[in-house]
């Protein structure tokens, strides 16, 4: 080889090199119990684990009985998920969730959290006729439809809630002579009672008394 190309292939390959991804690294599932998938790379990352014990969770007993009798051994969650009208993407969950001709994995469990019950939007079928209407209808459930286990969380009631105030109080070592009074005065001024709202006024009061809490 000419010692005057050398230096110039080098260089070429210095930059292909730069060029080129990264060798896929198998993820260790056993250093984690939590990671985010990069849909870029299509790696996983460890996630920050914030352990809630259900111990915690007031009023849901007979959902979380049924939760553990479900567990697998990977869980796919997915937070807040909703499709409009005619998403493609829509069409693949339903593929991946029954798995096609080769059935589901039998070590996953797909977990989705929503606003909407069906997680499609209701369709204006006031024109369309019967039929239309009856197959509208079909396609708004036929996503929800395939997941085997729904675990509804209707509004609390003032007991549930005003518990869930006090157990998290009790956790973070948190006092007020005024807890639920104020904390009642907190839920009517958000519209709502939920575990959420009990959260949002500990943390209030945590700040009042000069203590972080986790997210």
């Amino acid at each position: 080889m000419d010692d005057t190309l050398k230096p110039v292939l080098t260089r070429i390959a210095d930059a292909l090199e730069r060029l080129a991804p990264p060798p896929k690294v198998p993820p260790a599932f056993a250093d984690a119990r939590l990671f985010r998938h990069d849909p870029v790379t299509g790696a996983f990352h460890p996630a920050p684990d914030y352990p809630l014990p259900l111990d915690s969770l007031v009023g849901v007993d007979r959902q979380k009985a049924r939760f553990l009798e479900n567990l697998e051994r990977f869980v796919v969650l997915c937070d807040d998920l909703s499709f409009e009208e005619g998403a493609a993407a829509a069409k693949a969950l339903k593929s991946a969730l029954e798995g096609g001709v080769s059935g589901p994995p039998s070590n996953v469990l797909f977990v989705a959290t929503s606003n909407r019950r069906h997680l499609m939007p209701r369709s204006n079928t006031e024109d369309r006729g019967l039929v239309a209407s009856a197959e509208d209808a079909e396609e708004e459930v036929s996503v929800s439809d395939r997941f085997g286990l729904w675990v509804g969380f209707p509004p609390m009631d003032q007991a549930i809630y005003l518990e869930a105030v006090t157990g998290y109080a009790e956790k973070f070592g948190l006092s007020d002579p005024d807890l639920e009074r104020r904390a009642l005065q907190w839920a009517q001024l958000r519209g709502s009672r939920s575990g959420r709202v009990a959260y949002q006024f500990i943390r209030d009061l945590a700040g009042e008394q000069g203590k972080s809490l986790p997210m």
